[in-house]
């Protein structure tokens, strides 16, 4: 087991998935301390021999008869019996460590200590004029902390320096200012579900301080200039930096070297944060937007104002916005994006348990990471890890310029039957490789416009330079929304308003086969065997073609990490007819960290030797 000088995880999930309540939960518990509180290696110990001795009676009746009728049985308590082996060897690593509890900090208290830093601002007066209460908490946290912010400010690196006193009133300051985040944040979901006000004070802070590192001069007043601007990214980040910092090198007991940060809702924070710390974990929080509407439901309860129809469809225009769109631009960089932060995770989590179970379950899931970090290796990637972290392997071949998608097939075995990425069909050259320059060169025979004579003309790539790489599909798209538009009676402002709104992208245009199209027609060319029954493990969640090959191949079980599901894919398709497949959100290690966690430093025979152990 290592000596980790520094561990910080950070936490992204959608509202309701249960980040918060999860770091503060285990930022008041030492996991080792508990693991030997609750008696839990012994528990598992009687656990694993009441195990053994139920496969060995299997197993001596299935020599006995000569039959294997029991032979399923038994299959079923070895894996469990490698489960609770693997959960013992996790408990045994944790029960040794020294790491101290955590250190609970939210990107909110962050965010508002930068906006209470800001007041002074000139924009802030035209704000407050609109937002009369928050304005005056802030004032109010300024004049009350006024001694202690000038404090904070001037600790350089070493935060050694201060008394026991003055350690203990930054201390305050921050737990107040937590407490003041809260409240907003409260007070902004019950005035948005109560009184249908879409502003929410806090996200509002944070998209204008990553735009222009001011929380009250927004994009439409010109933030930023619409830029992207490297400093105002990450100053949130960079602030949350420097606490940790404060923590790490002050002299008194609350010193730490153990933090969860807690919502983490844009990608290049938690880019940041994996850049400068060496171990930085990310861990996404996933619950299925009906446990999320019913947890916030309750928690706001049946007087706040809103009947349950309204509920939900306030719920889910507020869900679409806080994961962020999937194909945001550059000049939304600045806006909270779960979904990128999702697919940055080093670990995903589900959370689909009852609230009186919470804080067990996610507990007990989250040993097993836990330990992992502490000591890499300590046990094996499950079958799912593999395979997944297999497809995202997978999908890196792909040239396609707007997606990268790999697939896995297996059989009830856990047997490979395919793999598959997105990709035109073989003896074709993909979107990546080649630019608009390609297509325009006349004297170039393979890719000369006239292969797509009166499909796509040289004005319809106008808006690309000669070295960019272009996607078919997007302008076959576009021209046909461009050919409706043409009969009917728009002035040219309103057609270039429409096209500037509509978006949509034509699968069947693609010039690739999805990443399970071609893992199915892989087996198809081979010939001879079958995937009924089978798994497929797929990067993103299937689309609607790719679903009905899905479905009329017979293949039984689907794991996807996009974070939530293509509703016509699930409920059209695949949820349609006789068939029961089973569509399960993926758990578990991902690529990001999947040779950092499972990769020992040492093969266990060879570290025994290193403690003085073996031969």
């Amino acid at each position: 087991m290592r000596d980790l000088p520094l561990l910080v995880l950070g936490l992204t999930g959608p509202m309701g998935a249960g980040c918060t309540r999860f770091a503060r939960d285990i930022s008041k518990m030492e996991p080792g301390k508990v693991i030997k509180k609750q008696g839990l290696l012994d528990q598992v110990a009687h656990e694993i021999s009441e195990l053994s001795k139920k496969a060995s009676e299997i197993r001596l009746q299935c020599i006995s008869n000569g039959k294997n009728s029991e032979l399923a049985e038994l299959k079923r308590l070895n894996r469990r019996l490698n489960a609770k082996l693997a959960e013992r060897a996790c408990l045994h690593v944790i029960a040794k460590s020294s790491l101290p509890e955590p250190l609970f900090i939210s990107l909110n208290t962050i965010v508002i200590k930068i906006a209470v830093d800001s007041i002074t601002a000139p924009e802030f007066a035209e704000w407050a004029k609109n937002h009369a209460k928050v304005a005056d908490l802030l004032k109010w946290l300024r004049t009350q902390w006024e001694s202690e912010l000038t404090l904070y400010e001037t600790w350089g690196q070493d935060a050694g320096r201060f008394s026991q006193d003055e350690l203990e009133k930054m201390d305050a300051m921050f737990a107040e200012f937590e407490r003041i985040g809260d409240e907003i944040l409260k007070e902004d979901f019950e005035t948005y579900f109560g009184k249908r006000n879409n502003d929410f004070s806090i996200r509002m802070f944070s998209e204008n301080i990553r735009l222009s590192g001011n929380p009250f001069r927004p994009a439409e007043n010109g933030g930023g200039g619409g830029k992207y601007d490297e400093p105002s990214m990450v100053m949130i980040a960079r602030e949350t930096d420097r606490y940790i910092r404060f923590y790490r090198t002050r002299s008194d007991q609350k010193r730490s070297h153990f933090f969860i940060i807690d919502e983490i809702k844009n990608p290049r924070e938690a880019e940041y944060f994996r850049a400068r710390h060496q171990n930085f974990f990310l861990v996404s929080i996933f619950s299925s937007s009906e446990i999320r509407a019913s947890r916030m439901r309750r928690g706001l309860g049946h007087d706040a104002g809103v009947s349950d129809a309204d509920f939900q469809h306030l719920f889910r225009e507020l869900d679409s916005r806080d994961w962020g769109a999937d194909d945001f631009d550059a000049h939304g960089l600045h806006r909270q994006n779960i979904y990128r932060c999702f697919n940055l995770a080093d670990i995903a989590i589900n959370n689909d348990v009852e609230d009186e179970r919470f804080s067990e379950v996610l507990f007990n899931k989250f040993i097993r990471y836990y330990a992992l970090m502490l000591s890499p290796g300590c046990v094996q990637p499950t079958p799912q890890e593999t395979y997944m972290h297999l497809a995202y392997s997978l999908s890196l071949r792909s040239t396609c310029i707007s997606r990268q998608v790999g697939a896995v097939i297996t059989d009830l075995e856990d047997r490979i039957l395919s793999l598959g990425w997105n990709e035109v069909p073989e003896g074709q050259i993909g979107c990546g490789l080649k630019v608009k320059k390609d297509y325009t060169d006349k004297e170039n025979p393979l890719f000369e416009m006239e292969i797509w004579d009166n499909v796509i003309t040289a004005e319809d790539l106008a808006v690309w330079d000669d070295e960019d790489s272009i996607c078919v599909k997007d302008i076959l798209s576009r021209i046909e929304i461009k050919t409706k538009l043409k009969s009917v009676s728009l002035t040219p402002e309103e057609r270039a308003d429409v096209l500037k709104a509509l978006r949509i992208k034509r699968l069947e245009y693609s010039r690739s086969l999805h990443a399970e199209e071609n893992a199915i027609l892989q087996v198809a060319s081979r010939g001879g065997v079958g995937l009924k029954d089978g798994t497929i493990y797929v990067t993103t969640f299937p689309c609607e073609l790719c679903s009905k090959k899905i479905y009329q191949v017979g293949i039984s079980k689907i794991y996807y990490t996009e974070p939530y599901p293509n509703s016509i894919s699930e409920k059209v398709i695949l949820k349609d007819g006789i068939r029961n497949i089973k569509i399960l959100q993926f758990e578990g290690v991902k690529s990001y960290s999947y040779f950092k966690l499972f990769k020992p430093g040492f093969d266990k025979k060879d570290a025994q030797m290193l403690e003085g152990r073996g031969i």
